[in-house]
Formats: structure tokens, sequence, C-alpha cells
């Protein structure tokens, strides 16, 4: 699956999508949980997320995750 994200909050954010039930084994930096496995998508930017779902089955969901980037 890929995911084509880009951060139109233009409000300064950085943001993210983090996932819940997916699996990372080697691409922890999908996870989506800024400033701790992911850096924001700065404001205008895309990220293209890669996600292999051949390896799990189940339910998926994702949310967004944002961070106020200081100047």
């Amino acid at each position: 699956m890929i995911v084509h994200a880009t951060n139109g909050l233009g409000t300064g954010e950085g943001t993210a999508l983090h996932t819940h039930g997916q699996f990372f084994n080697g691409s922890s930096w999908y996870d989506g949980a800024v400033q701790t496995t992911q850096c924001p998508i700065p404001p205008g930017e895309t990220l293209d997320y890669h996600i292999d779902t051949s390896l799990q089955t189940g339910t998926y969901w994702y949310v967004s995750s944002a961070y106020t980037i200081r100047r």
C-alpha cells in the first residue's frame, strides 16, 4: 500500500500518519509517532508511506499526529 500524505495544515505544524494494528518490521519510521519514530512532515511537504501489507491480515487504522514546529 502506498499512502501519499501532504501536510496542508498551513499553521506551522508538522504532521504524520500514525498507525494502529500495522507491523513495521524494519521500517519503524513509517509508524508516524512524531518525534518518537518519525520526524514530522513539514508544512507544504509530502511523504509517501510504502507499507507492506502482504505479511499480515486484520484491521488497520490511521490517525493524524501533529507537532508544532518552533522557529
